[in-house]
This record gives C-alpha cells, sequence and structure tokens, in this order.
C-alpha cells in the first residue's frame, strides 16, 4: 500500500513537471511571437517610411513635366502624335520606377547604417516599449516556473528535464515498469545507455537550460541598454 502510495505521489511528480516544461514552452513561444511581431510591425513602418521617401523625387518630375508652362500637356503640338506623347509617357514611366527603386534601395541602406540610428529608434521606439512590457511579464512568468520544486530539487537530472524525457518516465509508471522515481530514472539511465533511439531524443540543451541561460543575459543585456540611453541623454 505504501509503495503504491509512492508511485502514485512519483507519477504526479512527473505529471506536475511536465505540465510546468509545457507551461514554459508555451511562454517561450509567446515570446518568439512577440519578437517576430515587432520586427514585422518595425519592417511595415520602414518600409513606409523609405516608400513614401522615395516617391518625393518621381512625385516631383511628373508634376514638373505635367503642370509647368513648357510640360507635355502645353506642348501643343503633340495634340496630334499621340503616339509620340504614348513614347514620352513610357519612357518617364521607366525613369520614374527607376528613380523610385534607386531611392528606395537607397533608404535601406542608410536605414541600417549609423547615419539614422536616432531616427530609427525613435521610429521603433513605441514598438519596442510594448514588446518590453509583454516580455517582461513573460520572464517574470518563467522565472516562476524555473523556482518551483520540481526544477530545483534534482529527484530528476537536470539533463532529462525536458518533455520528451519525462514522458518517457511517466511512460515507465504508467505501464508498471517502475513503482518509484529513481527506479524510472534508472530505467531511462540504462535506456539511454544501450538505445541509440533514446540517445537520440536527448537534446543537446534542456528548454530549462536555455531559458536560464537567456534570462541572464536578458538582465545583463537590459543593464548594458539602460547604460546606453543614459549615456545618449547626456
Amino acid at each position: 500500500m505504501e509503495n503504491e502510495k509512492k508511485a502514485n505521489n512519483d507519477l504526479q511528480y512527473c505529471y506536475t513537471a511536465l505540465d510546468l516544461l509545457e507551461e514554459l514552452e508555451k511562454k517561450v513561444y509567446e515570446r518568439n511571437e512577440l519578437r517576430r511581431q515587432f520586427e514585422e510591425k518595425t519592417q511595415a513602418r520602414r518600409n513606409l517610411i523609405i516608400g513614401l521617401c522615395s516617391l518625393v523625387l518621381p512625385a516631383i518630375i511628373w508634376l514638373r513635366l505635367f503642370f509647368s508652362p513648357d510640360g507635355i500637356l502645353h506642348q501643343q503640338e503633340l495634340g496630334n502624335e499621340f503616339s509620340d506623347f504614348f513614347t514620352r509617357l513610357l519612357s518617364l514611366g521607366t525613369v520614374t520606377v527607376f528613380l523610385f527603386l534607386a531611392g528606395y534601395f537607397f533608404g535601406l541602406f542608410l536605414w541600417d547604417g549609423k547615419m539614422l540610428l536616432p531616427f530609427r529608434n525613435k521610429v521603433e521606439k513605441k514598438f519596442k516599449q510594448e514588446m518590453d512590457v509583454a516580455v517582461e511579464r513573460i520572464n517574470q512568468g518563467n522565472e516562476e516556473i524555473l523556482s518551483q520544486p520540481v526544477f530545483q530539487e534534482n529527484r530528476i537530472p537536470q539533463k532529462y528535464l525536458c518533455i520528451e524525457m519525462i514522458s518517457i518516465l511517466v511512460r515507465y509508471f504508467e505501464s508498471h515498469q517502475a513503482s518509484f522515481l529513481e527506479m524510472a530514472v534508472y530505467m531511462l539511465d540504462l535506456d539511454m545507455k544501450n538505445s541509440p533511439h533514446y540517445r537520440n531524443i536527448l537534446p543537446a540543451f534542456t528548454l530549462c537550460e536555455k531559458e536560464k541561460n537567456y534570462l541572464e543575459n536578458y538582465e545583463e543585456e537590459k543593464y548594458i541598454e539602460q547604460i546606453k540611453d543614459k549615456y545618449q541623454k547626456t
């Protein structure tokens, strides 16, 4: 009876670890989506700004040729020569496309350089602030998950703290191959040594290891950004 209770407790322990890992994976995915959306929003705003700026010169040329006193519309001699008018219009369209593309790609070149860095930061500031708030909330939730006893007690080795490996531990319990956690871990160790299949499943770095490393680097990057902001303001 006592062994059955321990088996149920250890199985529940694995279920808890599995639920927490799935929640952690979900939050990491949500954070990656926020970064992807940030990139999309900033690129869309960049393309809009550069596109509008690239239209300025072609628009001036069109207005000059069509509405100036000596423009195309005021050249009466072309009134009965539609083919000449069309040829000039086609040439003008070709030049317009060339000028627009040249301006657009030159704008992209400048955008990625240091010259427009302050303006680019100003454009991205609103989107970045929104993303940072959401990322900060997710990071706090992930820190809470990683501080749970399941990830601190080392009953499950760190290298097995991933959904794939814990699912195997659960299977040992459910198939009655193991009656307590230490036995399940021992069986997994044996399978890892004897089966290439299990070794291929084991990731080089678990999600927990990756997230701990990310959170440490995030705090360092945040501190560096704060110093840069203070330096730019002075």
